[in-house]
C-alpha cells in the first residue's frame, strides 16, 4: 500500500531540515496530527481564493498595497493553489528555503547588534521561533509555499523587478486575511498570525495593523462597497 502523501511529505521534509533543532519535535507531531494539517493547507488555500477574489482594479487594492503589487506582478493571472504550484515545484522550493532557514537559527543565538539589514532579509527566522508546534507547522507551511511559488512563478515568467524576496507572498497572504476578517469571515490562521510566540502564535500580524486596515476599508468603502467584486 503506498503511503499517503502527506505524511510522506512530512518525512521528506524532516529528512531535508534535520538540521533545524525545531524539525524533528514538529515533525512528529505533524504525523500525530494529520487532519490539522489538512486544515492548515485548506486554510491557505482559502486565503488564496480570498486575494483572487479581489477585482484587479478594486479600489481596495489601496489598503492592500502587497495584493496590488502580487496581482500587477502576475499580470492579471490568478495566483494558483498550492497544490496546483507544487508538481515539480516543492521540491527546488524546499531546496530554496533551506539555506535561509538554516541563518534564521544562526541569527537567533546571535548578538542582535551585529546583524545587518541584509542578514535579517535574507534569513527566515520562522522555524526557529519558540513557540508552539501547530504554530511552527503554520509558519513552515507558509514559507515552503511562498519558495514553491516564487519557482512556479520563474518558471512561468513572472518576475518582480529586483526578484522575488522573502514574504513577498506572505505580506499579500496576510493582508488576505485581514480582508476576511473585515468581511466577518472566520479563518483559524488567524490565531497564529495575530498571537505573539509567548501564547503559542508567530506574531505576523498585530491588533494595531488590523485595526488600521479596518479604518482604511471604511473610508474605501464609503465611495461604494467592493467586497463582491471579483476577478
Amino acid at each position: 500500500m503506498r503511503e499517503r502523501p502527506i505524511p510522506r511529505t512530512i518525512k521528506f521534509v524532516a529528512k531535508y531540515l534535520e538540521d533545524l533543532s525545531n524539525t524533528k519535535p514538529v515533525a512528529e507531531w505533524a504525523v500525530d496530527h494529520i487532519e490539522r494539517i489538512e486544515h492548515i493547507l485548506y486554510s491557505y488555500e482559502n486565503l488564496i481564493s480570498t486575494v483572487n477574489s479581489v477585482s484587479n482594479c478594486s479600489p481596495l487594492l489601496e489598503a492592500m498595497p502587497n495584493i496590488k503589487r502580487l496581482k500587477a506582478t502576475l499580470k492579471g493571472k490568478g495566483l494558483p493553489r498550492f497544490a496546483e504550484m507544487s508538481q515539480g515545484n516543492f521540491a527546488l522550493g524546499l531546496r530554496e528555503a533551506k539555506c535561509p532557514m538554516l541563518y534564521g537559527q544562526k541569527n537567533k543565538y546571535s548578538d542582535p547588534t551585529t546583524l545587518t539589514h541584509e542578514d535579517i532579509s535574507y534569513a527566515i527566522a520562522t522555524p526557529s521561533m519558540d513557540t508552539g508546534p501547530e504554530a511552527l507547522a503554520v509558519g513552515m507551511i507558509g514559507h515552503l509555499g511562498e519558495r514553491t511559488f516564487f519557482q512556479w512563478a520563474r518558471k512561468n515568467g513572472y518576475i518582480p523587478k529586483g526578484g522575488w524576496k522573502k514574504d513577498y507572498l506572505l505580506q499579500a497572504l496576510n493582508e488576505g486575511l485581514m480582508l476576511k476578517i473585515v468581511r466577518g469571515e472566520k479563518s483559524s490562521l488567524l490565531h497564529f498570525f495575530l498571537k505573539p510566540n509567548t501564547e503559542g502564535g508567530l506574531g505576523w500580524l498585530n491588533m494595531d495593523k488590523l485595526n488600521t486596515f479596518k479604518t482604511r476599508v471604511r473610508e474605501i468603502q464609503q465611495n461604494g462597497d467592493y467586497f463582491t467584486n471579483t476577478q
